[in-house]
């Protein structure tokens, strides 16, 4: 079994049928997905986005998190936050830097909030293949006044493709600092592609070279919509079995440890999201 911290729900006027979505599950090993929201261009489209991904992850809280997709530069205010995660149980957040950067003190704010809410972040880093053209907000340092925020969880989606070295010495940063008790955060790493084939195992031996492993994180980065067939949902299945077990294979030729292994595909989702 193993869990996918990156999956993202494309809305639809037919919802998603969650029974299926569930047998998907089972049938590829999947024990529980972090379904996110998907942008939304406005204040309004967004809530709308973050409601039909909860009317899905409701029927099966145990196995599937909402993560609401939030945009600040729409002026998302901080208490829909707290509404999401106490009213709405939101599990986590998702956030992309598109035309704002992550250390900005408006930004942090909503950062502070989700840790005073004991609720996790995931964020973008890397090329951002968006119309925006704002891929220069994502480099991995610019995440690192994030570290400063008390018990704030956080996870940089990708390694911060192409800027993976520079993800993995922000890792090292943390680290260090949280060793000596200096700051409280914890940064995960979100291994989804992101990197492409012909740099995985290079990133892969650099992760287990520094000791990132430890805190790396399964996800495919797929897609869910209430428009899938039955073969879509074979699709679904499939690509599950394949990427995983590409993923598995990869790990333990770059050297992961039986420890590593288990972290990555189950024990980092949950610790992500119960901060245990």
């Amino acid at each position: 079994m193993f869990s996918d911290i990156h999956v993202h729900h494309q809305p639809s006027e037919k919802e998603v049928d969650t029974s299926k979505l569930l047998s998907a599950m089972d049938s590829a090993g999947v024990e529980k997905v972090a379904v996110f929201s998907w942008y939304g261009s406005s204040l309004e489209e967004q809530e709308e986005n973050i409601k039909q991904v909860g009317k899905i992850v409701a029927k099966a809280p145990d196995r599937l998190y909402g993560v609401a997709w939030i945009e600040p530069g729409h002026g998302t205010k901080l208490e829909f936050l707290v509404d999401l995660v106490e009213r709405c149980k939101f599990r986590g957040f998702k956030m992309i830097p598109t035309g704002w950067y992550p250390y900005e003190d408006k930004i942090l704010s909503y950062c502070q909030t989700m840790a005073e809410l004991n609720t996790p972040c995931l964020f973008h880093s890397g090329i951002l293949y968006f119309g925006s053209l704002s891929s220069k907000c994502c480099r991995p340092v610019f995440y690192e006044n994030c570290l400063k925020i008390a018990r704030f969880r956080f996870a940089l989606a990708h390694v911060g493709w192409p800027w993976t070295d520079e993800c993995i010495a922000l890792y090292g940063q943390w680290r260090s600092l949280f060793r000596k008790g200096e700051i409280t955060s914890r940064l995960f790493l979100d291994a989804s592609p992101g990197v492409p084939p012909a740099w995985r195992k290079d990133v892969f031996e650099k992760l287990v070279a520094f000791g990132a492993d430890e805190d790396l994180i399964f996800g495919t980065d797929w897609l869910i919509t209430g428009e899938q067939a039955e073969n879509n949902y074979l699709s679904l299945i499939s690509h599950w079995k394949d990427f995983s077990q590409k993923e598995k294979d990869l790990a333990e030729k770059t050297g992961f440890s039986e420890k590593s292994l288990t972290n990555f595909f189950t024990t980092n989702f949950n610790r992500f999201f119960s901060g245990e």
